[in-house]
Parts: structure tokens; C-alpha cells; sequence
């Protein structure tokens, strides 16, 4: 990145029309940090769909019918939240952002709750599906509040080069997060169980959401100073 970022920079300095991206685009705060929000959600939270369909299906022996009805739940809230959230993006965006990493921080301490009660004895795929859903309200609330309020500012000559910039670092976050997520949770369930390394697996993933929430935070306190700082 630092290499990249040098390189751009070089570019530019010899022909302003010559690098891939304009670097003057991250000196602007509300696409810089609501691109940081998406970036660290999606270091975490997409790791959590291959941890679930391995527990469900080794640790706890289902097929993959089952593996996908727990996750459904996720997938209603998101579809049903998703076009409500988008009207209300320009009027309580950065509130929703904020609320919605919270909410994100709270699904993963659930799913590690349940977990632990079904390592008790005492749960159920019930209360994993309940956990999805409130990751479901989650991925609602941020998704379409950072990807609206993160390109709000951006003139339109860098549009392009900005979607691009962001769907990237999504990918590669992504794979990133994937990866040390799978990787945690198979060494533990190869020295525990799968019930100790989807908890763990959980807790990690929590972590990354608490990043989020700090740079969600950030993200609404700079857009309650811009309209101020423009009067």
C-alpha cells in the first residue's frame, strides 16, 4: 500500500492526468472514514457465514439445508430493511452507521452466547438464527448508510476511481479477514471443539466490529461539524 500510494503520488507530480487514483480523494474525511467503517465491517463479519456452515455442518453434524435456514434470518432483515434504510440515509445516515456497528458487536456476542449454551447442552440452532438476524439488522443499517455517505462528497471527475478504491479494499479485507477468522477457528476446534471455536471465532470477529464502531463514531462526530464548519 505504502509503495502504491508513493507511486500514485510520483504520477502525479509528472502528469496530473496520469495516476490510477487522485490521491487528493482521501483528504476528504466523510469518504475516507465511511470507507474505513465499510472496510474493517467487512474485515470481520463476512468470515461469520463460513463459520457458521462449518459448525452446523461438522461440528454439529447437519446437512447443508440446515446450514442455510439458520442464515436465512440474515437474509430477510436485510432484505426487508435494506430500500427503508436507503431513503433514510441523507437525514439519519451517520446515526444508522453508528447504530448498526453496535448492533454488529451485539449479534457476534449473541452467536458466542449461543454457542455456549449449545456446548452446555442447553441451546439451540434457534438462538444461532436469532444472532444472524441481529447481524442481518446490522449489515442493513451500515452497508447502505456508509456506501451512500462515503461518495456524498466526492466531486464527480473522482467517482469512478473512488467506487473502485472502495469495493477493492472490501475485497481484500474480505479475503484478509476470512482467512485469520477460518484459520482461529479451525485450530480450535482441532484442540477443543467446534463449540469453543466458533465462540472464539465470534469474539474475534466482535473485535473487528469494535474498530468499526470507533471509526463509525468518528465518521458521525465529522459530519455534524461539516454542515457547522459550512455556515
Amino acid at each position: 500500500m505504502t509503495v502504491w500510494a508513493f507511486w500514485e503520488r510520483r504520477l502525479g507530480r509528472l502528469d496530473a492526468e496520469a495516476p490510477m487514483v487522485d490521491l487528493a480523494l482521501f483528504t476528504r474525511p466523510s469518504y475516507t472514514l465511511n470507507t474505513l467503517v465499510l472496510s474493517l465491517y467487512f474485515l470481520g463479519m463476512p468470515a461469520v457465514w463460513a463459520v457458521v456452515a462449518v459448525y452446523v455442518q461438522q461440528g454439529l453434524g447437519h446437512g447443508a439445508l440446515v446450514a442455510g435456514v439458520v442464515t436465512l434470518p440474515s437474509a430477510v432483515m436485510v432484505m426487508l430493511l435494506s430500500t427503508a434504510v436507503g431513503r433514510r440515509v441523507e437525514t439519519s445516515g451517520p446515526r444508522m452507521l453508528v447504530v448498526g456497528t453496535v448492533i454488529a458487536v451485539l449479534s457476534m456476542l449473541a452467536l458466542a452466547g449461543a454457542t455456549a449454551l449449545m456446548g452446555a447442552g442447553s441451546g439451540s440452532l434457534w438462538l444461532v438464527g436469532a444472532a444472524l438476524a441481529l447481524n442481518g439488522l446490522s449489515q442493513a443499517l451500515i452497508i447502505p448508510s456508509a456506501q451512500t455517505l462515503s461518495m456524498q462528497d466526492v466531486p464527480a471527475r473522482m467517482a469512478g476511481a473512488a467506487g473502485g478504491v472502495a469495493q477493492t479494499s472490501q475485497r481484500l479485507f474480505t479475503a484478509v479477514g476470512i482467512a485469520l477468522v477460518t484459520g482461529v477457528y479451525f485450530s480450535i476446534a482441532a484442540a477443543v471443539d467446534h463449540h469453543a471455536a466458533v465462540l472464539v471465532a465470534s469474539l474475534a470477529i466482535a473485535a473487528c466490529m469494535l474498530s468499526a464502531v470507533l471509526a463509525a463514531v468518528l465518521a458521525a462526530r465529522r459530519a455534524r461539524r461539516a454542515p457547522a464548519a459550512a455556515s
